[in-house]
């Protein structure tokens, strides 16, 4: 999905799916809080559009993938400028930040 969405290229998505087969329990970990991440999502928002509030194990969820992502990126030189680059292209749970 995230190759289809142009989240990943073609390369990266190779390299995450050998990195699965030769991690497969790590690979279920990670399709398993990616689950957890979209129906936190889908249940925050779902509770903001009926004007409640999320709840707190969802906004938890949320916030906690979000700190990983952050963490998993740094400020590099590109082209006179600077850009964000992910620090471990082949990490598993890449396709969630």
């Amino acid at each position: 999905l995230t190759e289809r969405a142009q989240l990943i290229d073609g390369a990266a998505a190779e390299r995450l799916r050998r990195r699965a087969e030769v991690e497969p329990e790590r690979a279920e970990e990670v399709l398993e809080r990616a689950r957890g991440l979209r129906e936190a999502v889908y249940r925050a928002f779902t509770a903001v559009n009926e004007d409640r509030i999320p709840s707190e194990r969802d906004l938890e969820v949320i916030a906690e993938e979000a700190a990983t992502a952050a963490a998993s990126r740094r400020l590099a030189p590109a082209s006179g400028r600077c850009e964000y680059v992910w620090r471990e292209e082949g990490r598993l749970d890449r396709p969630l930040w």
